[in-house]
C-alpha cells in the first residue's frame, strides 16, 4: 500500500522520462495504463452493441464510428454518461441497474488510473526502487512497484465485469423488443 514520504527525505528529482528511472514500476503503470485503453475500448463497444439494431446485434465486432465518437469524449463520465442514455432508451431496465453498479466500479478505478497517468512524478537516493507521487494538495507518497502492480491486479475485474454485461446486452437485444423512438 502507498505510504507516506517520510520528512528525512529532503531532495526529489523529476527528471525527464522520470519513469524510466524505475523500470519495474514503469512497467506496471504502463501496464494499468494499456488496461484501462482495453476497458476504454469494451465501453465503446457496448454502444456499438447497445444501438444496433434487432437482430444484426449479434456479435462484439466494434463499429469504428461508435469508437470514433468514444474516442472523442475526454472523460470517463461523459463516456458512460452516453452509454447510459442508450441504454435508459433501448434496454430493460434490470441492464440499467447493472449498469449503473458497473460505472460505480469504473469511476473507483479511474481515479486510480488518473493518479497514475495524470500525476506528477519524481525519485529520491533513499528509495532507488520506488517512485514518489507528488500531491499538491498532501503529503508526499511513496509508490513501490507491488503497489502499482495492485493497482494493475484491480482493473482486471472490470473487463470481465463488462465482457459479461456485454452478453446480457447481446442477449437482450435478441429476445427484446425495441421501444419505438421518435424521429424529429
Amino acid at each position: 500500500m502507498p505510504q507516506k514520504l517520510p520528512n528525512y527525505v529532503r531532495s526529489i528529482s523529476t527528471p525527464h522520462a522520470v519513469a524510466l528511472k524505475r523500470p519495474q514500476c514503469a512497467a506496471f503503470m504502463g501496464a494499468t495504463i494499456v488496461e484501462w485503453g482495453r476497458i476504454d475500448w469494451a465501453i465503446g463497444n457496448m454502444l456499438t452493441i447497445t444501438m444496433a439494431p434487432q437482430p444484426e446485434a449479434t456479435s462484439r465486432n466494434s463499429d469504428w464510428i461508435a469508437q470514433a465518437v468514444m474516442r472523442e469524449l475526454d472523460t470517463l463520465h461523459l463516456r458512460t454518461r452516453v452509454v447510459r442514455s442508450v441504454l435508459i432508451a433501448l434496454l430493460p431496465d434490470f441492464l440499467k441497474e447493472q449498469w449503473e453498479k458497473i460505472e460505480d466500479q469504473l469511476r473507483k478505478r479511474a481515479k486510480e488510473r488518473n493518479l497514475l497517468a495524470h500525476g506528477k512524478w519524481g525519485i529520491c537516493d533513499e528509495f532507488p526502487e520506488d517512485m514518489i507521487y507528488l500531491d499538491p494538495a498532501g503529503p508526499r507518497i511513496r509508490y513501490t512497484a507491488k503497489d502499482f502492480a495492485a493497482t494493475l491486479r484491480r482493473m482486471y475485474p472490470l473487463t470481465g465485469l463488462l465482457d459479461d454485461f456485454t452478453d446480457k446486452v447481446l442477449e437482450a437485444n435478441r429476445t427484446t423488443k425495441r421501444p419505438f423512438l421518435p424521429t424529429r
